[in-house]
């Protein structure tokens, strides 16, 4: 994913620009949603990454990837409480608890 790719290396501006041009072509679906997401939280858009998940989100419930973008962004907005719900109801999903990046968000809550 070329918007993933290109906020990993810090473009966050021209990630955006891809994410959003996703989204407008392909709006239902989910992943646009989660990439745009996931993007504007790296570049520090808390408002723009909430909006990107609760679409995800809506188009595809429970997704385990948004619902870890959930945590980061509850933790970033300062909701603990609401971050550490979201942890523990992901961790008892079957399987949940092997996944890296669950442990690493169960790292920070502690």
């Amino acid at each position: 994913n070329l918007a993933l790719l290109l906020s990993k290396q810090g473009k966050h501006d021209e990630a955006l620009r891809y994410a959003e041009s996703a989204v407008k072509v392909r709006g239902l679906k989910a992943h646009n949603h989660y990439t745009l997401g996931r993007v504007a939280l790296a570049a520090g858009d808390l408002r723009r990454a909430e909006g990107g998940l609760r679409r995800a989100e809506a188009l595809r419930p429970g997704q385990l990837r948004t619902q870890l973008a959930w945590i980061e962004l509850e933790l970033r907005q300062g909701k603990r409480a609401a971050a550490r719900k979201r942890y523990d109801e992901l961790r008892r999903r079957p399987g949940a608890q092997r996944d890296p990046r669950l442990r690493a968000l169960g790292a920070q809550l502690r």
